[in-house]
């Protein structure tokens, strides 16, 4: 996953933190896409990535998943913990373990 990663900002694609609120959401990752067709095949290839990685865990590594992918959509660590009915924490706790997990294995 980090090499994927790593290719990802060779390619001008911006991998950063964002903000929620007045709260740093150090786990937000959102792509910026400068419009080009590679941008729009290595965001496709990380969708699949992250596809492949949901049938191999269960728990809160799953859902750490599930709201990276949601992240990548836009969506904010506030908003996934509103889906979830959840405190925006808890959200921060499963992208932290996922990422733990997805690094370990990519």
């Amino acid at each position: 996953m980090q090499k994927f990663l790593n290719s990802i900002n060779a390619h001008d694609i911006e991998i950063h933190d964002a903000a929620v609120g007045d709260e740093e959401d150090p786990h937000s990752i959102f792509l910026q896409a400068s419009g080009t067709a590679d941008d729009a095949v290595l965001a496709g290839e990380l969708t699949k990535l992250l596809g492949e990685a949901k049938k191999l865990h269960k728990g809160a590594v799953l859902k750490g998943i599930k709201a990276i992918e949601l992240q990548l959509k836009g969506y904010s660590g506030a908003e996934i913990a509103q889906m979830y009915g959840v405190k925006n924490n808890n959200v921060t706790s499963w992208i932290s373990k996922a990422r733990v997990a997805l690094g370990k294995e990519y």
